[in-house]
């Protein structure tokens, strides 16, 4: 208990209301576990009976026979041993399109060759970012050099591929009342209605909730980085940074609900502008200055949809681009 709080409160309630941890679901074993001592504690069993709930969290099961060595003279044929391997260790793929299936693997000599995740009960996706990426000579698998993991943040993937992608295409639920992923890349070809560069195109899942808001919030610090890198350096670039600085606070630090992942029926596939929901107009802030200064966008305003919370049917021309 925390002392000196008038009602007092429990060190669970103070580190949540403080935001240094978040609430999850209780792993069902750990559940039964908990369920089953707390009925012998009610009840009052005897010791006996509390001895063998307690022998049943121990295993004590042993080999009938251990294996014996082969013989100096037996003709044995010789295998290669791999493993152990730890249920905690990450394994990483790469987000392109290109590379989705290839086998990454972190340079021996990293800090990251062995990744543990310290929180085996999360469903939310880690991010690990290379400097150098090179593909090994015989396997064909990638290799990550000078890699760095980043925050385990609750949808730190998909902000930072909406952040700074440089066409994307949000993916909806079936209802269109949530955004379930993106896809990012260059987007279309107007003339030929094809995927410009489709090897390098992102497809992202969502594991946690994104809102309008949060792609208000992106948009204008997109714009905001635009202005950075406007040709006219007449801007306030102390003031742009800093609202930038504030904006990626504020919108890291935004509690997200944690949802199942749902892939689209088409990966790594761009719709065309008649097949997308309805398109939500909004205003974000320092447009208009901004195709002022120049007419070059190196990061163009995201498009974002009407969503519906009353969960009507999806229109049939859209049924065959998104799924839940």
């Amino acid at each position: 208990m925390v002392t000196g709080d008038n009602p007092p409160r429990s060190a669970i309630q103070f580190v949540l209301q403080h935001r240094w941890a978040s609430e999850m679901e209780e792993p069902r074993a750990s559940a039964e576990n908990c369920e089953a001592r707390r009925s012998v504690t009610i009840l009052n069993y005897n010791d006996n009976l509390i001895r063998a709930y307690d022998d049943k969290q121990v295993c004590k099961k042993k080999p009938q026979r251990f294996i014996d060595p082969p013989m100096g003279d037996e003709n044995c044929p010789t295998i290669t041993l791999r493993g152990p391997h730890s249920p905690l260790e990450l394994s990483f793929t790469a987000l392109c399109r290109s590379s989705h299936l290839k086998q990454t693997i972190i340079e021996a000599n990293s800090v990251n060759c062995v990744a543990l995740d310290e929180e085996p009960y999360a469903t939310t996706s880690r991010l690990l970012v290379s400097a150098g990426v090179g593909i090994a000579h015989r396997s064909g698998n990638l290799l990550a050099r000078d890699t760095t993991i980043m925050p385990a943040i609750p949808g730190m993937v998909g902000l930072i591929t909406m952040l700074f992608c440089p066409k994307m295409e949000l993916r909806v639920d079936e209802n269109i009342t949530s955004y379930t992923g993106v896809l990012s890349g260059l987007g279309l070809d107007p003339s030929t209605s094809m995927p410009v560069y489709p090897d390098h195109d992102v497809e992202v899942v969502f594991d946690t909730e994104f809102d309008n808001e949060d792609i208000r919030m992106i948009n204008e610090m997109r714009v905001q980085m635009n202005m950075i890198l406007a040709e006219n350096r007449n801007q306030k670039l102390d003031h742009l940074r800093r609202k930038i600085r504030e904006n990626v606070n504020s919108l890291m630090d935004r509690e997200r609900r944690q949802i199942e992942e749902m892939w689209p029926e088409c990966i790594h596939k761009w719709s065309l502008p008649d097949e997308c929901p309805p398109v939500l107009s909004d205003v974000v802030e320092g447009v208009e200055n901004f195709l002022e200064l120049t007419e070059v966008c190196v990061f163009p305003v995201h498009t974002k949809y009407v969503l519906d919370k009353s969960g009507g049917p999806l229109p049939p021309s859209l049924n065959n681009h998104f799924r839940a």
